[in-house]
């Protein structure tokens, strides 16, 4: 930040001196029209054109030093410009191996992955630890036909206490499981 402010002061010390220089040549060149037209120019305005030859060294001199102060800055900029962009291609390089190792990572990885799965799938058929997956299908299944079963059973009971050819004692143990008590 430093060198920022120090540079934007050297600009504008520079321009402050060469924007007196500029006003200068303007002055002299307003006089040369004024003499070649003829047109006097009134004492005032004379000495604000014409100053003296030692002012005008002094503000040549400080204009030749602040235009060398301003070279020196725009060198300056221009050496951590480049150092900027030397900087940038080293980091882009070392980006360009990091991704590389990244990947070869990632590569490993998935292969230990597959490694590793077929070592657990071989380790469970040597172990006779059972596929869960499949566990778990033969017990929805069975689920479903055991509430088949159970349903066709609650149903044929219900028919044979209500079938006239069932004894009278089986109807009376069986009638208070199979229809609910009713409130009163």
């Amino acid at each position: 930040m430093s060198e920022n402010g120090s540079l934007s002061a050297r600009l504008f010390a520079s321009f402050r001196t060469i924007l007196p220089s500029y006003f200068d040549l303007i002055a002299k060149i307003l006089r040369l029209i004024a003499r070649e037209r003829g047109v006097k120019v009134p004492l005032g305005l004379e000495r604000l054109i014409t100053p003296s030859v030692d002012t005008r060294l002094a503000k040549l001199e400080d204009a030749r030093r602040y235009l060398l102060e301003s070279l020196e800055a725009v060198d300056e900029l221009k050496r951590d410009a480049e150092q900027n962009k030397r900087d940038l291609e080293r980091a882009l390089a070392e980006l360009q191996v990091t991704m590389a190792d990244r990947d070869a990572a990632h590569e490993e990885l998935r292969s230990i992955r597959t490694v590793m799965s077929a070592d657990i799938a071989a380790f469970r058929n040597l172990a006779g630890v059972p596929n869960v997956m499949k566990e778990r299908v033969i017990g929805c299944v069975a689920g479903i036909i055991a509430s088949l079963v159970a349903t066709l059973m609650w149903v044929g009971v219900t028919n044979l206490v209500a079938s006239p050819a069932t004894p009278k004692i089986v109807r009376e143990v069986i009638q208070p499981v199979v229809t609910p008590a009713r409130p009163n």
